[in-house]
């Protein structure tokens, strides 16, 4: 039986609408089906995280109500502006409604029933709040932070989502627990995360890990977040980490979703070979960088042979904390697990003039950037960390995507901001110090000696 589309793509976020618009580039006939309540409370979540950390801290904790608000309808509206209209002129069928599967393997969107060759699973997450409601926890929602009986907040979680959260609660006026079951950001450089901790608890957030939740014996009891023998009372628990709700789907068999989400394939291929997944479906406390690759490589594949594989470690990661930080390869933890001989570069900002003011402003970290290499220079992995970090680490972005040396890194001062594109001249100059052999420097030292001692 013939279809009427080669894919049907499921969700109104952006990472389903980038989705639609690269299918509409290979020139599939395409269907969008968008949920009513299209912006999704994790993303929105994030969003206003990001508004708020990158502000100021409030004088007058009245003011706390008045910017919340404020960044709640300034991320809304930005998350609702979306190229709808551009990818119906580009000719997707957008279909409003909740899309879920039919038993013929269709999906019903909104009055209308869908066929198509392949299928996209790309919706939002929402907060998770499994495991805290057994607690009988107040949980929080954004909208509620501006409650005048609030004045301690706890924020749940261990990654980079609760990080940038604890940061916009405390710089919002509210004394911030950031309660962490593990350590923070377990899968991230060590030095990093330490460097990242340092900085919140410099700006007055209390950090605690292997923190567990004191059930409530009563609803007039305050909820107690514990860690061996500290413990602390709290009003409430923003939660940080998203989960998708993928129960109104109704998948068809043999699909089975787990508690945090889909699993696929390398290829992001679900159990049923016609269905893929990526983004916020797959679970996981993932980025938008990485949730728009997958969406690219989820298309081409379900559009033509599924050979394609994500490569994860070449995708910038990036932590919306202030300063912020951006990182892609691997860690040096996980490179020297993975290499014999591993060399690990490292500059500081605090030398520079941008980083000099920024840290005037109110911003104790200057930042660093490290670089870890492999014997022969090959670029394995990179973090960088401080004011304006996505736009001067551009260039080793684009070593390690496409694999490069320190020796390719384009050291031209126009290839960063002029106020950080010293940087990579300095990491350069570092790693040819380290490559120059001892009996060159000593004859180098020894030559510069005698034409002291012989000049008239």
């Amino acid at each position: 039986m013939a279809v009427d589309y080669n894919l049907v793509i499921l969700g109104g976020g952006r990472v389903a609408r980038h989705a639609a618009d690269y299918a509409a580039r290979w020139g599939a006939r395409v269907a969008l089906v968008v949920p009513t309540e299209s912006v999704a409370p994790g993303s929105l979540q994030q969003m206003v995280a990001y508004l708020l950390a990158a502000s100021p801290r409030p004088e007058e904790p009245s003011a706390r109500e008045a910017r919340l608000a404020e960044a709640i309808a300034f991320a809304t509206w930005q998350m609702e502006q979306g190229p709808l209209t551009d990818l119906a002129a580009q000719g997707v069928d957008v279909v409003w409604g909740s899309g879920r599967f039919t038993p013929s393997l269709g999906v019903q969107g909104g009055d209308r029933h869908l066929r198509g060759r392949r299928y996209l699973i790309a919706i939002e997450a929402s907060p998770n709040d499994s495991g805290l409601q057994a607690s009988r926890l107040p949980d929080l929602t954004l909208s509620q932070l501006q409650r005048p009986d609030l004045s301690t907040v706890a924020v749940w979680g261990s990654g980079p989502q609760a990080l940038s959260l604890a940061q916009a609660v405390q710089r919002l006026g509210l004394s911030t627990v950031l309660a962490s079951p593990s350590s923070l950001l377990s899968g991230e450089d060590r030095a990093i995360a330490a460097l990242l901790q340092a900085q919140l608890e410099a700006e007055g957030v209390c950090i605690i890990t292997g923190a567990r939740v004191v059930p409530r014996s009563s609803a007039a009891q305050k909820p107690q977040i514990s860690a061996e023998s500290f413990s602390v009372a709290v009003d409430g628990i923003l939660q940080s980490s998203d989960r998708p709700n993928l129960a109104p789907l109704n998948l068809p068999k043999p699909i089975a979703a787990t508690p945090d989400g889909l699993s696929v394939n390398a290829r992001l291929q679900t159990a049923h070979p016609s269905i893929y997944a990526c983004g916020d479906a797959l679970g996981g406390d993932r980025s938008l960088a990485v949730s728009l690759a997958e969406a690219e490589i989820a298309v081409a594949n379900a559009l033509s042979i599924p050979y394609r594989r994500i490569r994860y470690r070449r995708i910038p990661r990036t932590i919306n904390t202030v300063p912020p930080v951006v990182a892609a390869g691997l860690t040096a933890q996980q490179a020297k697990r993975r290499h014999r001989d591993v060399v690990v570069l490292e500059q500081s900002l605090a030398t520079m003039p941008r980083a000099q003011l920024a840290a005037a402003g109110g911003e104790t970290t200057p930042g660093l950037c490290r670089l870890i290499l492999s014997r022969g220079g090959k670029i394995l992995g990179f973090y960088a960390v401080g004011p304006c970090a996505g736009e001067w680490a551009v260039p080793m972005l684009w070593a390690v995507e496409r694999g490069k040396t320190i020796a390719e890194l384009p050291r031209s001062p126009l290839a960063a901001p002029p106020a950080y594109s010293d940087v990579v001249a300095r990491l350069v100059a570092q790693w040819q110090q380290r490559r120059k052999p001892n009996w060159q420097r000593d004859l180098l030292e020894l030559a510069m000696n005698w034409q002291r001692d012989w000049t008239r």
